[in-house]
């Protein structure tokens, strides 16, 4: 059964809901601007936008990627999340950036931009909204491991941390309407979310790519079969984020005496040990006699590739 499949139901129901909610809210900020012009309504409005956007992709992309692997596809289809927070990400920077040259053209030209007490009212229910569902996916994330479901969870984290402060700043102008403090929340909150939409980009890539796991993660994982008694040395690691699965493979240096069937035992061992410890990692081991002279990876990072 695909890792993905384990609580499936639970990451899909939770996007379900959360994108009803987050069309009322759409509904309500496009309205509130329309009938306002608030420049931190329109800020959320094209904040919520995205997220409903990235909650759409997500449940395709969770659909597909729940999918155990097939014959054409031995290592699932995993990835598919990836391209989804990819997606998300880019979608999030061309709206942001589009509202950050459209408030500092406001600003220099004075075009008629207002902070409203309406725009204030639906930025507060809508903050309180964004922390119920940073809640919800920080839940389904920690049950599910997924990756889209925790680029959600980060999305909506920022929408707390971002609402918050446009209703900070959309207060401020409204007690003292000269100050240009309503601008410069609304304006910093862009740039917050022109840097989660960065940092969304960034993840998916390190995975779409293959980028090795961190030398912390595959630590422990090294420790074990380091300790294993009949193993002299590893050497030539590999690892990548299968998103919701670690794959790390490597060569074991084993007694060149022993028989094939011996050798198959100790690395049957090595492998139940990392498994009972780490689940989500999928470990393949190549054998090597003691001492052997090959050609070896030492391009790799301090803890990779010996």
């Amino acid at each position: 059964m695909s890792i993905y499949s384990r609580d499936k139901a639970l990451s899909m129901r939770t996007l379900k809901v959360s994108a009803c909610i987050l069309v009322f809210f759409l509904a309500a900020k496009v309205w509130g601007y329309a009938y306002s012009g608030s420049l931190p309504l329109e800020v959320s409005a094209v904040d919520t936008a995205s997220d409903l956007f990235g909650l759409l992709f997500a449940m395709i992309c969770l659909k597909i990627a729940s999918i155990p692997l097939d014959e054409n596809h031995r290592y699932g289809h995993g990835k598919v999340e990836s391209i989804g927070v990819l997606a998300s990400g880019i979608f999030l920077v061309v709206l942001a950036s589009i509202v950050l040259f459209q408030g500092v053209s406001d600003i220099f030209f004075g075009v008629g931009t207002t902070f409203s007490h309406l725009g204030f009212f639906v930025l507060s229910i809508s903050a309180l909204a964004d922390a119920i569902l940073s809640l919800a996916f920080y839940f389904a994330y920690k049950r599910s491991g997924s990756l889209v479901i925790r680029a959600q969870f980060l999305q909506f984290m920022g929408d707390v941390v971002s609402t918050t402060s446009l209703c900070i700043g959309s207060g401020l102008h409204i007690l003292f309407p000269h100050s240009v403090l309503g601008y410069f929340f609304a304006l910093c909150v862009v740039f917050w979310l022109i840097f989660v939409g960065i940092k969304l980009m960034k993840r998916a890539l390190m995975q779409l790519t293959d980028h090795v796991l961190d030398d912390d993660a595959i630590r422990p994982v090294l420790d074990i079969i380091k300790n294993t008694p009949e193993c002299y040395g590893i050497h030539d690691v590999r690892s990548r984020d299968g998103v919701g699965v670690q794959y790390l493979e490597c060569h074991i240096e084993l007694d060149g005496n022993l028989s094939l069937t011996e050798a198959h035992h100790i690395t049957e061992k090595i492998e139940r040990k990392v498994r009972a410890k780490f689940p989500r990692f999928v470990i393949f081991l190549h054998q090597e006699p003691r001492g052997i002279k090959d050609e070896r990876l030492s391009f790799i990072g301090k803890n990779q590739g010996r």
